[in-house]
């Protein structure tokens, strides 16, 4: 949508300032004068016009000084004081200018200070303006940097300036029904949308209700864009990379949570290590091409060491790489033994619905790393098997009449 007038021209003032009003100077206009036998002293404080600046700040100055001139302020009741406090707001070629305007029209008259502040405003606002001011605003979408609020204060200033234009005759050029419609039509499609199913009447309906319904659905519009855009605060759309949807995902915006008695991951735990009667039991994994224990390669006859293809019977640490249970020891693999004490099943044994987890075998291992063949593997069983029961059951050395020596317990 064009935000250019019937002439094709840019406004004159555009819905986002293009100036900073916190960095303009600013002078001290005082006045001491008789009322009623009594000495008034009075003294305000007035934004400065220098040089070419833009359009909106000379009408903001003009505006500011009407609102001194009274009789609650400084009192100027004659076209003469009014002239010679104006001045001292204009520096720079501003003032110049108006010294010329001033000495081709120079009456005591109030009538003659408006004349002469009609061809100053005459020098940066044209004639056209006013109609291609009026076509921006009726035509102009919300923009982006200014909210909902700051929308609806804007737009009361800005016809506020319009009634300085060149044939506005100091006249705002638009009603409250007109304003509103206005802020109204600057709205996204969606939002109107929401307005209409509520049940409003925009001709019935005040401008600051209007203001807040609006202001609503602004916010929750917020929520979701920052929610979709991943890490950043709640939403309810798809996280980044399409991981999850809804409220969920890895980049939804929404933070698992977890038990607070331990810690702030203490309440989760994987399903292999959840408490069971007989106490915190812990499944065993089978681990392939990785190298054994150190417990296991010692006591090995004469030094040798555990075939790197031979199943090793491990226990999954607490929390496992990605979700999964891994080997407490090896390159990186998960995070260790639990803190908590290490309790097996009352039985001894795995219970069927414990999880196991197979690594298959890479595919990158040498020819002669395969799998030695069934006679190589049961001497190989057999030799390792003492150390394993050793380690559960504390160690028998007796012989037995039907398994021999060293038999299966």
């Amino acid at each position: 949508m064009t935000t250019l007038g019937q002439s094709g021209k840019n406004p004159v003032i555009p819905l986002v300032s293009e100036y900073n009003a916190g960095e303009v100077a600013t002078t001290e206009l005082f006045r001491s004068w008789q009322h009623a036998g009594n000495n008034v002293k009075r003294k305000h404080d007035m934004i400065v016009l220098a040089d070419e600046q833009e359009p909106e700040h000379v009408l903001r100055v003009i505006k500011e000084f009407d609102q001194v001139t009274g009789n609650s302020a400084l009192n100027l009741d004659t076209g003469t004081l009014r002239a010679n406090f104006f001045v001292k707001c204009l520096q720079g070629s501003a003032r110049d200018k108006w010294n010329v305007i001033r000495a081709a029209r120079p009456g005591a008259a109030v009538a003659d200070f408006d004349a002469c502040i009609n061809s100053f405003i005459a020098k940066f606002v044209e004639d056209t303006d006013l109609a291609d001011q009026t076509r921006y605003l009726q035509t102009a979408t919300k923009p982006f940097k200014l909210d909902c609020k700051t929308l609806w204060s804007r737009l009361e200033y800005i016809n506020t300036l319009m009634a300085k234009f060149p044939g506005a005759n100091n006249a705002n050029p638009f009603d409250a029904p007109a304003l509103k419609m206005m802020f109204y039509n600057m709205m996204l499609p969606q939002w109107k949308d929401k307005f209409a199913d509520s049940a409003h009447d925009i001709t019935v309906i005040g401008s600051v209700q209007m203001v807040r319904f609006f202001a609503r659905q602004e916010k929750n519009y917020n929520a979701r864009q920052q929610g979709s855009r991943g890490r950043g605060g709640r939403g309810f759309s798809r996280g980044r990379s399409g991981r999850g949807h809804g409220r969920s995902g890895r980049s939804s915006g929404y933070r698992r949570t977890y038990g607070q008695d331990d810690g702030p991951r203490a309440g989760y735990y994987p399903p292999s290590q959840r408490f069971r009667r007989g106490g915190w039991s812990r499944a065993p994994t089978w681990t392939y091409n990785r190298s054994p224990p150190r417990e296991y390669q010692r006591g090995q006859p004469d030094g040798q060491q555990r075939n790197n293809t031979t199943p090793v019977r491990n226990f999954a640490g607490r929390f496992g790489r990605g979700g999964y249970a891994s080997s407490p020891r090896g390159r990186g693999r998960g995070r260790g033994y639990s803190p908590r004490r290490d309790n097996f099943v009352a039985d001894g044994d795995v219970r069927e619905d414990d999880v196991y987890h197979v690594e298959e075998q890479s595919s990158e291992v040498p020819a002669a790393a395969a799998m030695p063949p069934p006679e190589e593997q049961e001497e190989m069983y057999y030799q390792e098997e003492p150390h394993y029961f050793d380690s559960m059951t504390g160690g028998y050395d007796d012989y037995d009449e039907s398994y021999g020596y060293g038999g299966d317990y």
